[in-house]
């Protein structure tokens, strides 16, 4: 997901603390086509990164909503998130 990619930013209080881990999260895109958090998972990560992540999905332009049988349904997206310091 490049949109991620290019807003994505190590949080300074947990660069500080050497914070690494992988952050999953799953969200869903509304019939409207709006990305909405579901559920944000971090082993071993602090809360700084929620943040980073939430704000970034929040912010996300309008996805094209999935379709069935040509109406528009919600659709759930899983995404993981590799915070490294190398």
């Amino acid at each position: 997901m490049t949109y991620v990619e290019r807003r994505i930013r190590y949080p300074a209080q947990s660069r500080s603390l050497g914070t690494t881990g992988i952050l999953k999260i799953n969200f869903i895109v509304d019939k409207t086509g709006k990305a909405k958090i579901s559920h944000i998972c971090g082993d071993g990560l602090d809360g700084y990164f929620d943040l980073v992540v939430w704000e970034i999905v929040e912010q996300m332009p309008r996805w094209k909503p999935g379709t069935k049988e040509r109406q528009p349904v919600e659709v759930n997206y899983y995404l993981s998130v590799a915070f490294d310091l190398k």
